[in-house]
């Protein structure tokens, strides 16, 4: 995924997918107790220059509300129904523009929904 960057820097669909890696990979980490904060960090920065230069692209956005979504579940407390709540009303946004994103983010959605209402009680969200 570096390699196509390298060779093409400009591509938006090999920085979508190398996005989708570093939160794939977080999610990994996560569940496996390690440390997700460099690959969450990562896939935030290839999504911040994405959405720099299509500021409207739905299927980034709907990527970004599962990077916060991947977020919440890091934090405990009224972070967590914040940051949650920041992933909701990014995939509202997301669907808004594409309504076909919903097919494969409804669940990841739903999940944000949940958690930004748990109202910081500590309560668990399976991903």
């Amino acid at each position: 995924m570096q390699k196509a960057l390298r060779l093409h820097p400009e591509s938006q669909d090999s920085l979508l997918e190398l996005a989708r890696l570093h939160l794939s990979r977080a999610e990994w980490e996560r569940a496996k107790a390690q440390d997700p904060a460099s690959s969450l960090s990562r896939c935030r920065g290839a999504i911040e220059r994405l959405l720099k230069v299509r500021p409207n692209w739905a299927e980034a956005m709907a990527l970004r509300g599962a990077l916060f979504l991947e977020e919440a579940r890091g934090l405990s407390g009224a972070s967590r129904s914040q940051q949650a709540g920041r992933a909701k009303l990014t995939f509202q946004e997301a669907f808004t523009t594409n309504r076909h994103l919903l097919a494969e983010w409804a669940a990841a959605a739903e999940q944000a929904h949940r958690l930004s209402l748990s109202g910081g009680d500590g309560g668990w969200v399976s991903p």
